[in-house]
């Protein structure tokens, strides 16, 4: 028929069907024949032969010259009457999207049964079966497991742990299947854990989880607050096929929990991003002595912080060390040191944000080793590690990076942030002090009473200072205030009784 089918009760095929009848080639003689050693030059096709047909179509031309082209054609029997008694052929199709209805590309469908048969959805996010003879048992499983930072941050990170304290729910369920990071059944620390190795780049692709999964369309969750309540219906079986069938599923991006994901060529992505930049500062120099450098990081401005992620690529003649804690709590699992570069992941583990008081006071500092005086020549952000940015009141905003004149000598005490947190019965917070100080203690309620004031001297160096209940009538949000001479940090903190 010229697209690609054929009627039967039987078809003759020849070369001639393929190049219009012609035997040159830009005005040179050719055989063509189905066969390398030119001897087939016709098949024959009958009821037998029902569906599609591979075929190799082979050129030679008088010197002996030769290529071949592979194709296929479809054997139907379409005709008003069944001439081949097939009782007609069906196909099975559908359509990939994600929950905000965008085609998901690039997921493999797998069709497996009477027949094994493979077929790839593209930009538009459609699959299709043709051709399929009725009466077969089939079972149709979409699959892909690429690509897996696709739609992944540290803003994630934040969603999920305000998820678990209960502050902010995930909500609706394919959030919550896309938050199962471990794939079980339930949304925990482990998620957590998990989503955070993959975004410092630890793990190139989730452990115990593929980088999407597929849910039938048409399921319904009997509690959307609990989608594992009932399996999770990721494939769909048909017995005996009698009909065309349009299957449905909806994509869930794994990680993805604030629909940044981008699913196909359109690059459709739901998440909301500002156009403003936030400035995280360094000092421009620092004397050194030890060979051992302190670099403080600051905030540019006073605001609250519920998370960031970041890129550094150093120097040659530099070593990363490690990270040491500031107004906010930094540890070995909040960095990850590539071959060119380092990142760095924070997200308020409270799930309230930290409010930055004072940007005299450091977020974290930056361990070094280094020869030399540190000038700020020898830091910028790496373009090939995670994207840099910061989440703040203003929503998603890109995160640079800026110097300042100011040496790490002229600090005068860096705060991290409480743990635990929330807390019962106690909680710890540690300071440190750049020379010898009195600290004053102050916890609030969000009212603004003062519930407890304590100061007393400390030496130079790390110091913990132990809050309790004893003072704290019920749960809720406190605030508690360090201040160092003039300097004052502010944190927020959940008593949970």
């Amino acid at each position: 028929d010229g697209d690609g089918t054929v009627d039967a009760e039987m078809v003759v095929l020849t070369p001639a069907y393929f190049d219009g009848g012609s035997t040159h080639v830009c005005g040179y003689p050719v055989t063509l024949s189905f066969d390398a050693a030119g001897l087939i030059t016709e098949l024959i096709y009958d009821c037998d032969d029902i569906g599609t047909q591979t075929v190799q179509l082979y050129v030679t031309d008088i010197n002996g010259n030769q290529s071949f082209c592979e194709t296929f054609i479809d054997v139907i029997d379409d005709n008003e009457v069944d001439i081949c008694n097939t009782g007609g052929l069906v196909s099975v199709g559908g359509t990939i999207e994600n929950q905000y209805e965008n085609d998901v590309e690039e997921v493999m469908v797998n069709l497996t049964g009477d027949d094994n048969l493979q077929d790839m959805t593209e930009s538009e996010g459609d699959y299709m079966f043709g051709n399929m003879p009725m009466g077969g048992d089939y079972v149709v499983v979409p699959e892909k497991n690429d690509d897996v930072m696709n739609g992944v941050s540290t803003l994630d990170l934040v969603l999920i742990q305000k998820h678990i304290l209960g502050l902010q729910s995930l909500d609706n369920p394919y959030d919550m299947i896309a938050a199962d990071i471990n794939r079980n059944e339930e949304i925990t620390a482990l998620d957590l854990i998990e989503l955070r190795k993959v975004i410092l780049g630890i793990y190139e692709e989730f452990p115990n989880n593929t980088s999407w999964r597929f849910i039938d369309e048409l399921h319904s969750f009997s509690n959307p607050e609990n989608p594992w309540i009932e399996t999770l219906p990721e494939d769909y079986t048909i017995t005996s096929l009698s009909d065309n069938m349009l299957i449905n599923f909806v994509g869930v991006k794994t990680g993805d929990v604030n629909g940044s994901v981008v699913s196909n060529l359109q690059g459709i992505s739901s998440e909301t991003r500002n156009i403003d930049e936030f400035s995280f500062e360094m000092p421009k120099q620092i004397k050194n002595d030890e060979g051992i450098i302190r670099i403080p990081v600051y905030s540019g401005e006073l605001t609250s912080i519920d998370g960031f992620q970041m890129s550094l690529s150093f120097d040659n003649d530099i070593e990363f060390e490690g990270l040491v804690s500031g107004s906010i709590n930094m540890t070995g699992s909040n960095y990850h040191q590539k071959e060119s570069y380092v990142n760095i992941v924070w997200h308020s583990t409270s799930g309230i944000p930290h409010i930055v008081s004072s940007n005299d006071t450091p977020l974290f500092y930056l361990i070094v080793k280094q020869k030399e005086n540190w000038t700020n020549n020898m830091v910028d952000l790496s373009t090939i590690g995670i994207d840099n940015e910061i989440y703040t009141s203003r929503g998603v905003q890109k995160l640079k990076l800026e110097f300042r004149n100011k040496d790490e000598e002229l600090l005068v005490f860096s705060v991290a942030e409480n743990v635990p947190n929330p807390w019962n019965e106690k909680t710890m917070v540690e300071i440190n002090l750049v020379s010898n100080q009195d600290v004053t203690l102050k916890v609030y309620d969000l009212a603004g009473q003062l519930l407890e004031k304590r100061t007393n001297f400390y030496n130079a160096g790390r110091h913990k200072l132990i809050i309790t209940d004893q003072f704290l009538s019920s749960s809720g949000v406190y605030l508690y205030e360090i201040q160092v001479g003039e300097e004052i940090v502010q944190n927020k903190m959940i008593l949970m009784k």
